[in-house]
């Protein structure tokens, strides 16, 4: 299973300026999908996966782990 590594959500915001609620119109989904991805509520979907690479611009290994383990 695929998870948003913790912090990593919030990391990419800061450095990049955005609020959650920008990041989440820049790709299209709600802000609560991105809430529910950052609290581990939620696995992410393929789309998501690649929305959040395209958009942070950070590659895999840095926004997810798979298994809770690192890639």
């Amino acid at each position: 299973m695929v998870v948003l590594r913790p912090g990593a959500l919030s990391a990419c915001c800061s450095d990049l300026g955005l609020s959650r609620e920008a990041l989440s119109r820049r790709m299209g989904v709600s802000p609560t999908t991105l809430y529910r991805l950052d609290r581990g509520d939620s696995a992410p979907s393929a789309r998501l996966i690649g929305l959040l690479i395209k958009e942070t611009g950070r590659p895999f290994e840095v926004l997810f782990d798979i298994d809770g383990g690192q890639v």
